[in-house]
């Protein structure tokens, strides 16, 4: 019998949720994602494909997306194509010190993600130790040696190093958390470097290597220049890099309607809890619905289940650019990130990441729900609110119109070093996280018109009570644009109740969108009982740079590409250009404030609105910040400017109840020169 409310499917879930078999996938996951090699990792992407139809998962296949260094899909650069073979790191003098110092192959954290190869003989340099970053003096001094780190260096300064004649750099530094990541037990971890060394193709054959060493190795290391003697290091590396593909893994699980809740999760990083745990938590969750067939033909959920696992971020920049059809049938989204710890020994935070508010997530208040009971296991397991992140979940983005929610147990004791092995994975933590997941995913796949009409009335309390909160906190710091702070809120918790119809999909007689209906006017009526007793602002008051404002009306910005927005591997001037724009300096990613701004440009709002959605979202950004971005972003066709009813539309942004609305008419203006 298929259950049909929520104490049906957690004890549906209990019952057949196995962490046994999510521990096993985890020890395979692990075996190959381990190795931060390319080759792996497309042997990795076969054997999991092989596993989703050996259990039944339907059109289960590896896609090939480019991984070139150079292809880009919103800024973000695909990364080269890299197989390291070996790797080792020896101290050859002075003499009476000899050891071997780093081995790929006992340990690969210890290579520096995409280092260059060194000559079979290997490299011979002095070491030298510079500050953090380094000064000038000591760029002057820096070629042909190796270069020692006190910190776990960034791109721009091991470039920086390269630049100045560095033929290699080490780093002894592992990352501490105070309260999640500290103690004794770090002396003897080696960091994650995935981020250190550039992942795109580099100009002049500048692409050094390097190795990453335990603190306590370091240590050592640093005695020995401390004495006086000249250090020398050999450096191996032995690693295949150039043009190739990356995997994506995609596969079915079958619905009575082409809906689909769609779960993301990398593989590509080489922790057993990050990220293993994520891809084989969302195995059994869909192994567990599959099963509910019991050998008939026809599915009995109503929405079916996609996946979609790949390397982090960007596998799915280039799915969503290049395949969003993929993508048209989903109504909902899960990214599972770092789900098999036991938060009570490592520290880690149970967190849902909802959505970006430009999509608001009509799947979130259910969820807390879901997730509520697991408090009774420890203080640790308490949901707390995350805030946006990059992750897996770009496709919860207006241009593809997937609210997606990100559930984790983020960061804990080990995080991005070797220590997160399959042994620090808790079956108890599996099967509560599992479970809880597992009866949300089964209750939106199978939910009907009586379920819906539940879940809108979760939605309402949960909105209802955000309101409330905003109110007091509003009245209480006496903000001069409180009632628009309000109105805004009231829309965007509009927009996340109605956003149940899309699971329905009602006629205009069904009593659930009569239901919605009511719960609007409900929700407008709460908003306008709120008494903050504070006065209407004057629109001339709103915003301080009262010079830009009129700039900012006549910017309508159109997204030109789907998913997140990074800036990697730019060329010097342009990399300039957007750092002078933002006042800062790129990494990772854009920052949130930023991949919000840039998910609100559906061509529907000016940015003078967008700006004012930032603040409300708690994003302090001056306006004039606003405008230099995105000048900079449409001379580099990431934007454009339009008046949305006169564009050929380079995307096709969906029409739905959580959708932008009909589109505003306003007079099309240019943006201003290229910086």
């Amino acid at each position: 019998m298929t259950p049909k409310t929520l104490i049906q499917w957690q004890r549906h879930l209990r019952e057949h949720f196995d962490a046994g078999r999510v521990l096993a996938d985890i020890e395979m996951f692990y075996s190959l994602a381990r190795w931060c090699s390319t080759a792996r990792l497309h042997t990795l992407a076969n054997k999991l494909v092989e596993t989703m139809k050996e259990r039944g998962f339907a059109d289960a296949e590896v896609l090939h997306m480019p991984a070139d260094g150079v292809t880009r899909y919103g800024g973000w650069v695909m990364p080269i194509a890299w197989s390291p073979r070996a790797a080792t790191l020896d101290l050859v003098a002075p003499t009476h010190a000899r050891r071997r110092l780093a081995d790929y192959r006992e340990n690969p954290h210890q290579l520096l993600m995409f280092s260059g190869p060194t000559t079979e003989t290997g490299a011979i340099a002095e070491l030298l130790a510079v500050s953090a970053p380094p000064t000038p003096s000591e760029l002057r001094r820096v070629k042909g040696r190796i270069v020692l780190l006190a910190n776990s260096p960034t791109i721009p300064v091991t470039q920086r190093l390269f630049d100045a004649g560095a033929v290699g750099v080490v780093t002894d530094h592992v990352i501490r958390i105070p309260g999640v990541k500290e103690g004794k037990y770090l002396d003897q971890a080696v960091q994650y470097h995935n981020y250190s060394l550039p992942p795109w193709r580099v100009p002049n054959g500048r692409r050094g290597f390097g190795f990453a060493l335990t603190p306590e190795t370091g240590r050592r290391v640093r005695q020995l220049l401390d004495g006086g003697e000249p250090v020398r290091l050999r450096a191996k590396v032995d690693v295949e890099i150039g043009d190739g593909t990356i995997p994506v893994i995609t596969g079915r699980v079958p619905g009575r309607s082409s809906q689909e809740i769609l779960f993301t999760g990398h593989i590509d990083e080489p922790g057993a809890n990050d990220n293993a745990s994520g891809p084989a938590m969302a195995l059994e969750i869909g192994r567990v619905l599959l099963d509910l067939n019991n050998g008939r033909k026809n599915p009995v959920i109503e929405r079916g289940l996609r996946f979609f696992f790949s390397v982090e971020v960007r596998g799915m920049q280039a799915l969503m650019n290049e395949r969003p059809d993929l993508f048209s049938n989903g109504v909902l989204g899960i990214n599972l990130d770092m789900v098999a710890n036991d938060p009570e020994k490592v520290h880690s935070v149970l967190s849902v990441t909802p959505n970006q508010s430009a999509l608001p997530d009509y799947g979130l208040p259910f969820m807390c729900k879901c997730l509520e009971p697991l408090a009774g296991y420890g203080k640790h397991w308490r949901v707390t609110m995350g805030n946006f992140d990059t992750n897996d979940n770009g496709m919860g983005e207006p241009a593809i119109g997937v609210p997606t929610l990100i559930v984790m147990m983020c960061p804990d004791a080990v995080y991005h070093t070797n220590l997160d092995t399959p042994d620090i994975c808790s079956s108890s933590a599996i099967k509560h996280l599992g479970t809880a997941v597992g009866a949300y995913t089964g209750y939106m796949a199978g939910a009907g018109p009586e379920q819906i009409r539940e879940l809108l009335d979760v939605n309402y309390d949960y909105s209802r009570n955000t309101l409330a909160s905003l109110a007091a906190r509003l009245s209480e710091s006496g903000s001069p644009d409180a009632t628009a702070h309000l109105q805004y809120a009231l829309t965007r918790e509009t927009r996340r109740l109605n956003g149940l119809l899309r699971l329905a999909q009602p006629t205009e007689e069904d009593p659930t969108r009569r239901k919605a209906a009511d719960l609007t006017d409900r929700l407008a009526e709460h908003a306008e009982s709120l008494d903050i007793r504070l006065p209407q602002p004057d629109e001339t008051t709103i915003d301080e740079e009262t010079g830009y404002q009129q700039q900012a009306c006549e910017v309508i910005p159109l997204k030109l590409f789907r998913g997140h927005f990074a800036f990697a591997g730019l060329p010097e001037k342009e990399e300039w250009a957007l750092t002078q724009a933002m006042g800062a300096q790129g990494g990772w990613a854009a920052p949130g404030w930023l991949q919000l701004a840039l998910a609100m440009s559906t061509g529907r709002r000016n940015l003078l609105e967008i700006h004012q959605a930032l603040r409300f979202e708690g994003f302090s950004v001056g306006l004039d910040k606003l405008l230099n971005v995105f000048r900079v972003l449409a001379c580099r066709d990431y934007v454009r400017n339009c008046a949305p009813l006169q564009i050929e539309r380079a995307l096709d942004y969906p029409e739905s109840p959580v959708g932008e609305g009909t589109p505003l008419e306003r007079p099309a203006t240019r943006l201003r020169e290229c910086p």
